[in-house]
């Protein structure tokens, strides 16, 4: 699956692009500043985005994370490869 990034730009705009894949079995995020997490908060609960609720907000800091302890686990996990 193709990821799409929205850099920057309208919250409710973003959301309402992901109408048209919520026929997909994908799940969604919405990448964003921490400071824009309530704005997020207040907009999933409208109903017209009721069929993606299953969307969730990950602050840009919490996906550097995410990337780094991957990276890391990654490399730890590479070493105990077996040479077949």
């Amino acid at each position: 699956m193709r990821l799409k990034w929205v850099i920057g730009g309208d919250m409710k705009d973003a959301l309402f692009r992901f109408l048209n894949i919520s026929g997909l079995n994908a799940k969604v995020f919405i990448v964003a500043s921490e400071k824009r997490k309530r704005e997020y908060e207040e907009l999933i609960k409208m109903p017209a985005f009721s069929i993606i609720r299953q969307c969730d907000f990950i602050s840009i800091s919490q996906l550097i994370k995410m990337y780094a302890l991957t990276s890391l686990w990654k490399q730890s996990i590479d070493k105990l490869d077996s040479p077949l």
